[in-house]
């Protein structure tokens, strides 16, 4: 099966915003398909994968965007896809409106599936304060969201959560809309043995400390971002630990810039590669995200805690997406409050050796049996495959 995938995937990052498409596409190719990929950067090389440039997505005069879409057109052709892949509900939209309304017959009999990894509707719906700029924003993302949902082959989304509301939202019928869950690699986060640990852990003087981590963004926008609340309530809770639990030390883990006021016992790592390290030498990780956050799939970095088999202190929001993920069975739950959350993460670091061991154990389960990439990219290829057996309608 020859898969054209078409997303803003950033093949330098297999992390953060991109890492949906950046495994999907690794996974499908290393399961047989033959997976060609519209990138803004090439990045680490895989044997199966074939890396295009991203010039009919660039901005263009008007006069000369017509040039891009022939780029775009002798491409298709040229690489004949059995599907078009689009990460993206605005890409997705637009493609289809190409397909619909242009003269050059654009795509012509080749089914396009959307991939719905987040809704901004619903998002912005849930995320934002009224106001003007929320009223533009959920119209603008409801005309996209729709000609994607409608038009689209196939829509895939990242959550049962998502997919109910894209079935409910944009009267897509159900056997359309199938769910393929955000994931976690596991030839990425795993958990190290005891005796490294302990060697990480000496190297970085941290062998007499508790380390909390929590992961961040590259990039934190505004003082209103998620991320930026997360930390600053971090911020309070290790102020409130720092008479409490001398040795608690919280390690923030991201490429973004730093938000200022942070106490003494908060450090910034900046950006890191080996994520996986960082996580194993940590005594517990915190996703301590606002209760009215809602996100589109399951929070990659709460699945990344759970592969490396790091016991977790998290919001309810935290764990939006993880259906399975019951309080006290895989994680520790806490309100947003940063009196509340410092009392779990006491509770949780003295918590007795097997009650711990079976939580972690619990949350690994879930990531091998149900949320990482190889499984996701499973579901994928078998549900394209039987699209393309059943035939596919061309709107």
């Amino acid at each position: 099966m020859n898969i054209l995938v078409m997303s803003y995937i950033d093949f330098e990052h297999p992390y953060g915003n991109h890492i949906r498409p950046y495994f999907l596409s690794r996974y499908l190719s290393e399961f047989g398909c033959n997976v060609s990929a519209i990138c803004i950067r090439k990045g680490e090389k895989f044997d199966r994968l074939q890396f295009y440039e991203r010039k009919w997505l660039n901005a263009r005069p008007p006069f000369k965007y017509e040039y891009g879409l022939l780029d775009f057109d002798h491409l298709v052709r040229h690489l004949r896809p059995d599907v078009i892949y689009v990460h993206d509900t605005s890409f997705a939209s637009l493609t289809l409106l190409l397909r619909k309304l242009s003269k050059l017959r654009l795509f012509k009999n080749r089914p396009i599936v959307a991939d719905f990894h987040g809704s901004a509707r619903l998002e912005a719906s849930y995320n934002l304060p009224h106001s003007m700029r929320r009223h533009l924003l959920v119209t603008a993302s409801t005309m996209i969201e729709k000609v994607a949902a409608s038009n689209a082959n196939l829509v895939i989304t990242a959550s049962d959560v998502l997919r109910s509301f894209v079935i409910y939202s944009y009267k897509v019928p159900p056997n359309k809309v199938f769910t393929v869950p955000n994931g976690v690699s596991t030839e990425h986060f795993f958990p190290l043995t005891k005796t490294r640990n302990e060697e990480l852990r000496n190297n970085l003087g941290l062998s007499d400390r508790s380390v909390i981590v929590l992961t961040a963004p590259r990039m934190s926008a505004k003082p209103s971002d998620w991320s930026v609340k997360a930390i600053r309530i971090m911020y309070e809770v290790m102020s409130h630990l720092s008479s409490l639990k001398k040795d608690a030390i919280l390690l923030i883990v991201g490429g973004g810039p730093r938000v200022s006021g942070s106490p003494p016992n908060v450090l910034y790592t900046g950006f890191v590669k080996n994520l996986n390290a960082l996580l194993n030498i940590a005594d517990l990780a915190v996703a301590p995200y606002p209760e009215e956050l809602v996100c589109g799939g399951p929070r990659n970095k709460v699945l990344e805690y759970f592969a490396c088999k790091v016991p977790v202190v998290s919001t309810k929001s935290g764990m939006y997406g993880i259906p399975e993920a019951k309080p006290y069975k895989y994680y520790v739950p806490t309100t947003f409050d940063h009196r509340e959350i410092a009392e779990r993460i006491l509770a949780t670091l003295s918590m007795d050796d097997e009650s711990q061991q079976n939580m972690v154990n619990n949350a690994f389960h879930l990531i091998m049996t149900r949320y990482n990439w190889k499984k996701s990219a499973q579901l994928l290829q078998r549900k394209l495959v039987s699209m393309l057996e059943g035939g596919h309608s061309d709107y």
